[in-house]
């Protein structure tokens, strides 16, 4: 992981890279909201929580204060611009390689949206996010779809599917016709492509539990993981 690179990207924020999620998808998952009427006491860790947005509006969701007895978030950046609470736990950490900085089994509640796909150490991030959560917590990995049904008709074309990038400088590189949409953007760094079922082989080889899938999308017709342009995996520790 190149920290000037992403440091770069994360500053100018041009809209590429940057996912949508539908976050009252998340919260209709029945083991989730199963999960959510159990808990008295939660507490979340954002890994890779870059400005700090998402991680504020899942606290506010959550109940804040009232519920939540500990927020941190960990990244590349410097600073978080956008902390959830004022006593948010911020800490440096390149999640390629090293380790999070907290005890064993520290958050019973763990997200880690759209992180996966610019790392080369996966399995290093899958074992570490797995030692932080509690025994019986959640973890929540998100990416884009290699196999949304778009890329599949990319790929029937002989075209490079969305969300990939084989550059640093342009993301148009195989794309045909589909490039002059895409020009004005540049690469998020993204260097893995995930299907759901290469995001469920990695979470079980670490040592969790599929416990449901989060459809990110807007758009309600695409219900079925394997077809999703953004999905999430819900991973339980017993």
């Amino acid at each position: 992981m190149d920290r000037k690179f992403y440091s770069s990207r994360y500053q100018e924020g041009d809209g590429y890279g940057h996912a949508t999620y539908n976050l009252d998808n998340f919260f209709r998952i029945y083991p989730v909201k199963r999960w959510l009427q159990q808990q008295h006491d939660i507490f979340l860790l954002d890994a890779g929580c870059g400005g700090g947005t998402f991680c504020r509006q899942v606290y506010e969701r959550l109940g804040g204060a009232d519920r939540i007895r500990g927020v941190a978030g960990v990244d590349l950046v410097d600073e978080v611009k956008d902390p959830p609470s004022p006593d948010f736990h911020f800490a440096a950490c390149n999640l390629n390689e090293e380790s999070l900085p907290f005890e064993d089994g520290s958050f019973n509640l763990i997200f880690c949206n759209h992180v996966v796909e610019h790392l080369f150490n996966t399995e290093h991030l899958f074992s570490e996010l797995y030692r932080v959560t509690k025994p019986g917590g959640l973890t929540v990995v998100s990416t884009p779809n290699l196999s949304w049904w778009i890329n599949r008709i990319l790929l029937l074309l002989g075209l490079q599917p969305v969300g990939t990038e084989v550059g640093t400088e342009s993301i148009t590189y195989g794309m045909g016709l589909l490039s002059k949409r895409v020009e004005q953007f540049r690469p998020a760094g993204h260097i893995r492509c995930f299907t759901p079922a290469a995001l469920r082989d990695m979470g079980e080889l670490a040592g969790f539990r599929l416990a449901g899938w989060w459809r990110q999308d807007i758009n309600k017709l695409q219900c079925c993981p394997a077809l999703m342009r953004n999905f999430g995996i819900v991973l339980h520790r017993d």
